[in-house]
């Protein structure tokens, strides 16, 4: 137990020099808020050209795009589906290691075929 300087006494792991502190210095306040997330905009954005040149560019570009979605070659990107609503239509999943009184196949059926309540039933529930 010589070499362990005792218990109960603090030991750093590490040079507080190498971070920046000397002994007794203050260390900087505590941060309690994220950092935003844009930064300032000292600058403001630069406007856009507006000319005929610019329309005839615009013009350019927007029929190129056309030219090129009609081409044979042209591969439509798939619509993104959801991937709760795949499973919701046409899942049924395998009933065979379900009950059959909690087969959903055959709930539908068996909703009607309840016990009617009578009187007697009630008032036993009433004395529970």
């Amino acid at each position: 137990m010589a070499g362990n300087k005792g218990r109960g006494r603090a030991a750093y792991t590490f040079n507080i020099e190498a971070v920046g502190f000397s002994r007794g210095d203050k260390l900087p306040d505590v941060v309690l808020k994220p950092p935003p997330l844009f930064p300032d905009t000292d600058y403001k954005p630069v406007p856009l050209k507006t000319g005929e040149s610019e329309d005839y560019v615009l013009a350019l570009k927007q029929e190129l795009r056309e030219t090129m979605k009609r081409m044979p070659y042209f591969i439509e990107t798939p619509e993104e589906k959801q991937d709760i609503e795949s499973l919701e239509v046409g899942y049924f999943g395998c009933w065979a290691h379900v009950p059959s009184h909690r087969d959903a196949r055959v709930q539908g059926a068996l909703e009607g075929r309840g016990r009617p309540l009578t009187q007697h039933s009630t008032q036993q529930r009433a004395l529970v």
